[in-house]
Protein backbone atom coordinates (compact mmCIF):
# COMPACT_ATOMS: atom_id res chain seq x y z
CA UNK A 1 0.00 0.00 0.00
CA UNK A 2 2.68 2.53 0.74
CA UNK A 3 3.42 2.73 -3.14
CA UNK A 4 -0.07 3.44 -3.64
CA UNK A 5 -0.02 6.66 -0.80
CA UNK A 6 3.49 7.71 -2.21
CA UNK A 7 1.77 8.19 -5.60
CA UNK A 8 -1.40 10.22 -4.55
CA UNK A 9 1.47 12.66 -2.28
CA UNK A 10 3.11 13.56 -5.47
CA UNK A 11 -0.16 14.03 -7.56
CA UNK A 12 -1.55 15.89 -4.76
CA UNK A 13 2.11 17.38 -4.72
CA UNK A 14 1.84 18.40 -8.56
CA UNK A 15 -1.89 20.47 -7.79
CA UNK A 16 0.48 22.26 -4.85
CA UNK A 17 2.97 23.01 -7.72
CA UNK A 18 0.58 24.67 -9.39
CA UNK A 19 -1.80 26.73 -6.88
CA UNK A 20 1.38 28.33 -5.71
CA UNK A 21 2.15 29.86 -8.81
CA UNK A 22 -1.76 31.15 -9.22
CA UNK A 23 -3.33 34.18 -7.83
CA UNK A 24 -6.57 33.63 -6.01
CA UNK A 25 -8.03 35.73 -9.34
CA UNK A 26 -7.09 32.97 -11.85
CA UNK A 27 -8.08 30.51 -9.41
CA UNK A 28 -11.35 31.40 -9.65
CA UNK A 29 -11.63 32.95 -12.91
CA UNK A 30 -14.70 31.55 -14.98
CA UNK A 31 -13.33 29.56 -18.16
CA UNK A 32 -15.16 28.95 -21.37
CA UNK A 33 -13.36 26.14 -21.99
CA UNK A 34 -14.35 24.38 -18.88
CA UNK A 35 -17.86 25.24 -19.62
CA UNK A 36 -17.95 28.36 -16.84
CA UNK A 37 -16.13 26.22 -14.42
CA UNK A 38 -12.72 27.22 -12.54
CA UNK A 39 -9.79 25.70 -11.34
CA UNK A 40 -10.98 26.23 -8.13
CA UNK A 41 -14.06 23.93 -8.96
CA UNK A 42 -12.15 21.30 -10.04
CA UNK A 43 -9.69 21.54 -6.80
CA UNK A 44 -12.45 21.34 -4.57
CA UNK A 45 -14.06 18.43 -6.10
CA UNK A 46 -10.89 16.46 -6.09
CA UNK A 47 -10.17 17.79 -2.06
CA UNK A 48 -13.10 16.87 -0.67
CA UNK A 49 -13.22 13.07 -2.52
CA UNK A 50 -9.90 12.90 -0.13
CA UNK A 51 -11.87 14.26 2.55
CA UNK A 52 -14.87 11.62 2.24
CA UNK A 53 -12.11 9.01 2.36
CA UNK A 54 -10.44 10.39 5.52
CA UNK A 55 -13.78 10.63 6.92
CA UNK A 56 -14.67 7.25 6.15
CA UNK A 57 -11.79 6.02 8.65
CA UNK A 58 -14.13 6.94 11.47
CA UNK A 59 -17.83 6.27 10.22
CA UNK A 60 -16.82 3.30 8.01
CA UNK A 61 -18.74 4.32 5.36
CA UNK A 62 -17.28 6.05 2.25
CA UNK A 63 -20.04 8.38 0.45
CA UNK A 64 -18.06 10.86 -2.52
CA UNK A 65 -21.93 12.16 -2.71
CA UNK A 66 -21.94 13.87 0.67
CA UNK A 67 -19.45 16.38 0.01
CA UNK A 68 -19.41 19.31 1.77
CA UNK A 69 -18.43 21.26 -1.00
CA UNK A 70 -16.50 24.26 1.20
CA UNK A 71 -16.27 27.34 -1.13
CA UNK A 72 -13.21 28.46 0.73
CA UNK A 73 -11.40 25.53 -1.69
CA UNK A 74 -12.34 26.90 -4.67
CA UNK A 75 -11.47 30.82 -3.96
CA UNK A 76 -8.78 31.00 -1.85
CA UNK A 77 -5.35 29.61 -2.68
CA UNK A 78 -3.63 29.75 0.34
CA UNK A 79 -5.97 27.66 2.30
CA UNK A 80 -6.59 25.29 -0.37
CA UNK A 81 -2.79 24.48 -0.50
CA UNK A 82 -3.02 24.36 3.44
CA UNK A 83 -5.57 21.47 3.26
CA UNK A 84 -3.41 19.95 1.01
CA UNK A 85 -0.43 19.56 2.39
CA UNK A 86 -2.47 18.28 5.27
CA UNK A 87 -3.90 15.57 3.08
CA UNK A 88 -0.63 14.52 2.32
CA UNK A 89 0.01 14.16 5.72
CA UNK A 90 -2.82 11.96 6.19
CA UNK A 91 -1.65 9.94 3.40
CA UNK A 92 1.39 9.07 5.13
CA UNK A 93 -0.19 8.02 8.41
CA UNK A 94 -2.06 5.19 6.53
CA UNK A 95 -0.49 2.24 7.57
CA UNK A 96 -3.18 -0.48 7.14
CA UNK A 97 -5.28 -1.65 4.54
CA UNK A 98 -9.00 -1.25 5.95
CA UNK A 99 -12.19 -2.85 4.92
CA UNK A 100 -15.37 -0.52 4.82
CA UNK A 101 -18.41 0.03 2.95
CA UNK A 102 -18.56 2.35 -0.01
CA UNK A 103 -22.28 4.17 -0.56
CA UNK A 104 -23.47 4.69 -4.04
CA UNK A 105 -26.63 5.98 -5.29
CA UNK A 106 -27.84 5.02 -8.51
CA UNK A 107 -31.78 5.43 -7.67
CA UNK A 108 -31.31 3.66 -4.68
CA UNK A 109 -28.42 3.31 -2.44
CA UNK A 110 -26.52 0.69 -1.93
CA UNK A 111 -23.56 0.01 0.41
CA UNK A 112 -20.38 -1.95 -1.41
CA UNK A 113 -17.30 -3.58 -0.07
CA UNK A 114 -14.35 -2.04 -0.84
CA UNK A 115 -10.83 -1.08 0.96
CA UNK A 116 -8.86 1.78 1.78
CA UNK A 117 -5.76 0.86 -0.92
CA UNK A 118 -8.34 0.38 -3.60
CA UNK A 119 -10.25 4.04 -2.97
CA UNK A 120 -6.71 5.25 -2.66
CA UNK A 121 -5.93 4.18 -6.37
CA UNK A 122 -9.78 5.06 -7.39
CA UNK A 123 -8.44 8.54 -5.64
CA UNK A 124 -5.20 8.61 -7.49
CA UNK A 125 -6.94 7.89 -10.93
CA UNK A 126 -9.87 10.51 -10.28
CA UNK A 127 -6.91 13.09 -9.17
CA UNK A 128 -5.22 12.68 -12.43
CA UNK A 129 -7.85 13.22 -14.40
CA UNK A 130 -9.41 16.28 -13.38
CA UNK A 131 -5.67 17.29 -13.10
CA UNK A 132 -5.39 16.84 -16.67
CA UNK A 133 -8.64 18.56 -17.34
CA UNK A 134 -7.09 21.37 -15.35
CA UNK A 135 -3.79 21.44 -17.38
CA UNK A 136 -5.72 22.09 -20.46
CA UNK A 137 -7.44 25.39 -19.41
CA UNK A 138 -3.97 26.09 -17.59
CA UNK A 139 -1.89 26.11 -20.97
CA UNK A 140 -5.57 27.62 -23.55
CA UNK A 141 -5.96 30.55 -20.59
CA UNK A 142 -2.55 31.07 -18.37
CA UNK A 143 0.40 30.36 -20.43
CA UNK A 144 2.08 31.86 -18.39
CA UNK A 145 2.61 29.12 -15.50
CA UNK A 146 4.73 26.42 -15.86
CA UNK A 147 3.37 22.74 -15.30
CA UNK A 148 5.34 20.06 -14.45
CA UNK A 149 6.31 17.94 -17.61
CA UNK A 150 4.00 15.04 -15.83
CA UNK A 151 0.83 17.06 -14.78
CA UNK A 152 -2.13 15.27 -15.57
CA UNK A 153 0.03 12.24 -16.71
CA UNK A 154 -1.24 8.86 -15.79
CA UNK A 155 1.24 7.01 -14.04
CA UNK A 156 1.59 4.00 -16.97
CA UNK A 157 1.82 6.77 -19.29
CA UNK A 158 4.52 9.08 -17.71
CA UNK A 159 6.61 5.58 -17.00
CA UNK A 160 5.99 4.22 -20.93
CA UNK A 161 7.44 7.54 -21.61
CA UNK A 162 9.97 7.35 -19.51
CA UNK A 163 11.21 3.98 -20.70
CA UNK A 164 10.49 4.19 -24.12
CA UNK A 165 12.48 5.37 -27.12
CA UNK A 166 11.66 8.16 -29.55
CA UNK A 167 10.76 5.61 -32.46
CA UNK A 168 8.36 3.82 -30.45
CA UNK A 169 6.65 7.21 -28.67
CA UNK A 170 3.76 7.70 -31.18
CA UNK A 171 3.82 11.60 -31.97
CA UNK A 172 -0.02 12.33 -31.42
Amino acid sequence: MQNIQQANIAVIEQLITLLAQMTDTTYTQSLILLHQNTIGKHCRHIIEFYQALEKASTTGIVDYDARIRDLRLETDTTFTINELQRLQKWCVTLQNDTSFDLSVTYGKTTLVSTTLSRELVYLLEHNIHHLAIIGIAITACFPHIQLPADFGVAYSTAQYRATATTETVPTA
